[in-house]
């Protein structure tokens, strides 16, 4: 239920008594740190108990996000608008696709190069 203190000054429109329609870094921080965690979750459980760094995490996630709606006025990922698109969890986790997750075990130092053919 909405908070009697939510009002429709800082929202984008009103959906209903309940819900107001919001967005914007406010709202893509909890969707994202949340999706992070169920990721690092996700990783642990199919790769023995390891625990992914977080530039792992960050390039999943990234890799796996939904460019939005660019009809509205957004270019093409990645932009100011939409940053590298919306999460989408389930194009990680509950795919089809198969991922290759290297995690840092080579750390690199400037200018070095690591490459992976497939």
């Amino acid at each position: 239920m909405r908070s009697i203190f939510a009002n429709d000054d800082y929202a984008w429109w009103p959906i209903s008594q309940e819900y107001l329609y919001q967005g914007g870094t406010s709202q893509s921080g909890p969707h994202v740190s949340g999706a992070a965690a169920v990721f690092v979750q996700f990783y642990r459980e199919t790769h023995g108990g390891l625990t992914p760094s977080p530039a792992l995490v960050k390039a999943a996630l990234i890799n796996s996000a939904t460019d939005m709606d660019d009809s509205v006025e957004t270019d093409p990922v990645p932009n100011n608008d939409e940053g590298w698109g919306r999460v989408d969890l389930p194009a990680l986790i509950a795919s089809d696709r198969d991922y290759d997750f290297l995690d840092q075990s080579i750390l690199l130092t400037n200018r070095a190069v690591y490459e992976k053919r497939y």
